[in-house]
């Protein structure tokens, strides 16, 4: 049976910093970069050899999503994602003190080494979905505000101007019109699935919780590992 690599990730949003130990020994410290091209990069270099794998990393939301998945769907890879709190009380208690990216990496690979494995499984393809819904939402909502604050300062640019405010006008209202479309199909997504049905409707019970808001939370907490998805609901 071949020897199983072992890596610890520190992942932050432009890199991947990752402690590995081969054959019984720790290997220099290596970083890439965390987009598409940096995950397929990692895992050549974690299985060089043909030897499989096993990952552990912090879930950070947005920047070690999307690196699990990879992982996941990666042949001789197995990747845990651990609560960050998890990892800060291990070192504690490891007396580690410095905060570094070395460290961090090294402080989640002696995690990976001596604390029990559990193979994380990857958000139902709907919460995924829903996710991406609702950050296009996001980036829709910035650009409105954008037009918004253009049309404000053509208010004052007078008469010459005119055409370029009709512009940004029918803009706002073409961006307002995506925006609900883009709601729709999160609502009707939801709506379809009776387990994301009921969280959003309990999320609504919450006074100051909107539908909007409602369902931002709902994407976001349903992607994370288990025990961080069911202490924030």
């Amino acid at each position: 049976m071949k020897q199983v690599n072992q890596v610890g990730v520190d992942v932050d949003s432009e890199a991947l910093v990752c402690a590995m130990r081969r054959a019984g020994q720790r290997q220099p410290l290596a970083t890439f970069a965390n987009t598409a091209a940096g995950h397929k990069k990692f895992i050549r270099w974690a299985t060089k050899g043909g030897h499989p794998v096993r990952v552990c990393l912090e879930a950070t939301g947005i920047y070690s999503l999307e690196f699990a998945l990879a992982l996941h769907h990666a042949k001789n890879v197995e990747v845990m994602v651990v609560n960050p709190r998890a990892i800060k009380d291990f070192t504690r208690a490891c007396m580690q003190r410095a905060k570094t990216d070395a460290v961090d990496a090294g402080g989640i690979l002696d995690y990976l080494e001596r604390m029990p494995f559990t193979a994380w499984q990857p958000p139902a393809p709907e919460v995924l979905e829903l996710q991406a819904i609702n950050r296009r939402i996001v980036q829709l909502n910035t650009e409105l505000t954008r037009e918004k604050n253009r049309r404000h300062a053509s208010e004052f640019a007078g008469a010459s101007a005119n055409a370029i405010a009709n512009d940004i006008e029918v803009n706002i209202h073409h961006l307002e019109r995506r925006i609900e479309r883009m709601h729709d199909s999160g609502l009707k997504l939801v709506r379809g699935v009776p387990a994301l049905a009921a969280k959003l409707a309990h999320l609504v019970s919450t006074k100051g919780i909107a539908e909007n808001s409602a369902m931002r939370l709902l994407a976001e907490l349903l992607v994370l590992p288990d025990n961080l998805a069911k202490e924030n609901t």
